[in-house]
């Protein structure tokens, strides 16, 4: 059976140091995916197609999502395209991401570096790396961030922390709002792994809310 690790905030902040001090455009990536809760898919694109080993060939990829695109930017937050939006029956409709103000004027900012004395750019999308390059960076910057499990983090873990973490903190379903989960049954997968010392200490805190 396959090992996870949660990360803490801890674990989180020294990951996003290191990429801060390495790349302005992994540090932002990294930063984004973790704050608006994404997979890694909707933010920089899924391959168009796989590789299929049985058949020895190349098949279309889905779902094939095209990534936070800068068209899609605005003051209020981002547009998204998440998993399921070009299924025929029950298609996921783009939802509005709230971004916070200050990652926003980041991205802005990463965007006209990027693209110096550009006044007419648009369209695009924001973060051009492959999948396979975000997982291969996520455990370079653990390792470089001292987490002793580094070769057990991936891109979702990014995704399960935020997820974890507004579900202790606001309510399962505030956490399926953010995450973007059709089904209440999908976050209580991510929120039962709680350990017992946490779950401990919400009762706590709980207990300590009514004493008399």
């Amino acid at each position: 059976m396959k090992r996870e690790i949660n990360l803490t905030p801890e674990q989180v902040k020294a990951i996003l140091v290191e990429a801060k001090n390495h790349s302005l455009r992994d540090y932002l990536l990294l930063k984004t995916m973790t704050i608006g809760d994404f997979r890694v898919g909707e933010v920089v694109g899924s391959a168009a197609r796989r590789w299929v080993k049985s058949d020895r060939s190349w098949t279309p990829a889905e779902p094939n999502l095209r990534g936070l695109q800068i068209q899609d930017l605005h003051d209020d937050g981002i547009w998204v395209e998440g998993k399921g939006w070009k299924k025929e029956k029950n298609p996921a409709p783009p939802k509005l991401v709230p971004l916070p103000v200050e990652l926003v004027k980041e991205l802005r900012e990463y965007l006209a570096k990027r693209f110096p004395g550009s006044q007419h750019l648009k369209n695009g999308r924001i973060f051009e790396i492959s999948e396979s390059r975000v997982e291969q960076m996520t455990r370079f910057y653990a390792k470089r961030a001292g987490v002793i499990d580094w070769k057990l983090v991936h891109p979702h873990i990014f995704r399960h922390f935020t997820t974890t973490q507004v579900g202790e903190k606001y309510g399962v379903l505030a956490a399926r709002d953010i995450a973007r989960h059709k089904n209440v049954s999908t976050t209580n997968r991510y929120l039962a792994e709680i350990n017992p010392e946490r779950k401990r200490q919400i009762l706590q805190e709980q207990a300590d809310l009514i004493s008399v």
